[in-house]
């Protein structure tokens, strides 16, 4: 089957969609916010829709359905995840072979993925790396982190620039050597730039004050690059899958006369 046949034939739910792809099976997919990667293993859990409307194998990670005018089930396998909160690029694949190359090739580092965030202050320089240890405690389907012990985790960091509504923001662009769970959102907590929108190592307190000024809604953490450079039948393939900016971030970083309104306390 062609992969522009197979994409046609993906049940993509509400906020998510295919946006780039490659002959040999590699799919890019936007997640949009409060989308799951894959549904939670618990059934009793999974209020929150995930990217496809099928079932999720969690030993083999893959989504399988029954597609009109296929006599077998169609798989889709993914390579990476992202957090619900997190919005942009993940990449799956339409085959296992494909897939364990590609999930060989993140183990590796032949992968790069750009970020960008809106955090709450001001960095300490306009650009640099961090490096630190992270502790991740798992208890049965929630995670967390925080910086001392555990394993190393390396981001490059830059400061893109403010927000145009003197809220106090920052627009950075983050650029993970390492792919620890929650990695990004520790570390900006940690460095005294917390991602504004989060739940978990957040500024709460700005959180509820941006949700009033703003409406800010979501966590402010998008994937908008994947890179990856990998091998397949004898063949080098090198992709590329961007996403741009969410307007959600935009209504933020730029101008708006309604925000500053409200901050004068005049509605």
């Amino acid at each position: 089957m062609d992969i522009r046949d197979f994409i046609d034939k993906i049940p993509f739910a509400r906020k998510a969609q295919a946006v780039a792809f490659d002959p040999c099976g590699l799919i890019a997919i936007s997640k949009g916010s409060g989308i799951m990667s894959h549904p939670n293993p618990n059934p009793k859990d999974n209020m929150t829709p995930s990217i496809l409307r099928a079932k999720y194998n969690f030993k083999e990670e893959y989504f399988s359905w029954k597609a009109e005018g296929c006599e077998e089930n169609l798989h889709l396998y993914l390579i990476n995840r992202l957090d619900s909160p997190t919005s942009g690029i993940m990449l799956a694949s339409a085959n296992k072979e494909l897939a364990a190359e590609l999930k060989k090739a993140f183990k590796e580092k032949s992968a790069k993925k750009t970020y960008y965030a809106i955090c709450v202050g001001r960095p300490f320089g306009k650009e640099g790396e961090w490096n630190d240890f992270l502790d991740i405690k798992r208890f049965g389907n929630f995670v967390r982190g925080k910086t001392g012990g555990g394993t190393r985790a390396i981001t490059r960091f830059a400061f893109e620039r403010i927000d145009e509504n003197k809220l106090m923001l920052s627009l950075m662009r983050l650029e993970p050597k390492t792919g620890r769970t929650h990695q990004l959102r520790i570390q900006c907590a940690s460095h005294k730039l917390p991602i504004l929108g989060d739940e978990t190592y957040g500024d709460f307190e700005a959180n509820r004050r941006l949700r009033r000024l703003a409406g800010a809604k979501r966590m402010y953490l998008h994937c908008a690059k994947t890179e990856v450079e990998f091998e397949f039948n004898g063949k080098k393939i090198n992709f590329c899958a961007e996403d741009k900016l969410p307007q959600s971030f935009k209504d933020i970083i730029e101008f708006n006369g309604e925000i500053l309104i409200k901050k004068m306390g005049k509605i």
